[in-house]
């Protein structure tokens, strides 16, 4: 948008009439003299519209949660004549380097502005670097240029992927094996590497001949070694923003969510995901595509969960299998929760709780979920196994 010094236009009016009625040619000199001053302010302001280049440049666009990185912004002036003020205002760059990002600068042909900013990543998702506003003056402030530039440099924040070795005490009840189908008749050895048929089960993967044998559908389980599936609750909700400036700790959430599933895939257990956002997502994870869609997910979907975690996990109490392990992961372990897993375990489940703040509610509440046998792990713990 260019905008024009309205006040000086008005004043050459006044001077072109004052020497129309009151005579003279001074006030006619003058008055020409501003207007042929205005003329040249609009030519070199639409110049600057047109040929000034403005850009932003980052090393790379995939990033994860927590890195830090250099971001240039860039300003080119072809022609000889100086821009004598020149303002550039970096808005999509203030959430990250934690100040306002604006520069008062001039600029020639021979010497380009090249401004640097470290910025961090602090929380995953997908950004565009290139909000900035700019804005250029003539040297008489007779006319000036502003525009919002898009440089559509887009940025992709994963989570941390953390390659855990062994789950720390009492992580070893949510992957143990956990079918054991019986039958007076069975034969160990032909059910080894099966399971019961389950909706949504591939076809393909149907055993018809144990099925037939005994009379229900069973699957091949052949990619399931170690143990069978486990169920992982992750918290979600935007309270979990409210712990810390840059959401740090809903990043750890986030993080011990994708890292545990992963330990899982790597020793070929599958995984049903619960997210506590605001859609309710669940996924169910068997494979590296499935985990990749997973992660994809996990960067658009915003932590802006309202439900209670103890009521979510209750919402879904049916759609668990009474055999498998069930994990939580949360930011700390209030007595709500605490309440809500002591009641699961009653009912048969093997529990696992991952958190990552030790408030004093958390260090009032782990020792008694320990004394009854559910394993509360530490964010730090876990991560430097």
């Amino acid at each position: 948008m260019i905008k024009i010094n309205w006040a000086f236009v008005i004043i050459a009016i006044l001077l072109f009439l004052a020497g129309f009625f009151v005579g003279g040619k001074f006030p006619f000199y003058i008055s020409y003299l501003m207007v042929s001053m205005l003329i040249i302010s609009v030519i070199y302001i639409l110049l600057i519209k047109y040929f000034l280049y403005i850009a932003m440049e980052i090393e790379q666009t995939v990033f994860n949660a927590g890195d830090e990185v250099e971001c240039v912004t860039m300003a080119k002036w072809p022609f000889t004549l100086p821009i004598p003020y020149i303002t550039i205002q970096e808005s999509s760059l203030n959430y990250f380097t934690n100040k306002s990002a604006g520069y008062l600068k001039s600029i020639t042909s021979d010497e380009s502005i090249w401004i640097k900013n470290n910025i961090k990543f602090y929380r995953r998702g997908v950004y565009n670097l290139g909000g900035l506003y700019v804005k250029v003056t003539d040297l008489f402030g007779l006319t000036s240029f502003s525009a919002n530039v898009t440089a559509n440099t887009v940025v992709k924040v994963y989570p941390n992927i953390y390659d855990i070795e062994l789950l720390p005490s009492g992580g070893k009840d949510i992957y143990r094996s956990s079918i054991n189908i019986q039958s007076s008749n069975e034969d160990p050895f032909s059910l080894k590497d099966v399971r019961k048929y389950r909706q949504g089960d591939s076809l393909k993967k149907i055993h018809w001949k144990l099925s037939a044998k005994y009379g229900n559908l069973y699957i091949k389980n052949s990619d399931n070694i170690t143990g069978e599936e486990i169920e992982i609750f992750v918290d979600m909700r935007s309270l979990n923003l409210s712990y810390d400036e840059y959401g740090v700790t809903d990043e750890k959430i986030i993080d011990m969510g994708v890292s545990i599933v992963n330990y899982m895939l790597k020793r070929n257990i599958s995984v049903n995901v619960f997210l506590n956002c605001s859609s309710g997502i669940t996924f169910r994870i068997e494979d590296k595509e499935s985990f990749g869609k997973f992660v994809e997910h996990l960067i658009i979907q915003d932590s802006d969960g309202a439900t209670d975690l103890t009521e979510f996990i209750h919402k879904n109490y049916f759609k668990l299998h009474t055999m498998n392990g069930l994990a939580v992961i949360t930011a700390e372990i209030n007595h709500s929760l605490m309440t809500n897993l002591l009641s699961i375990k009653n009912s048969g489940y093997s529990v696992t709780v991952f958190y990552c703040i030790k408030n004093s509610e958390s260090i009032t509440n782990v020792p008694e979920l320990n004394r009854f046998g559910i394993a509360c792990i530490y964010f730090d713990d876990l991560m430097n196994t």
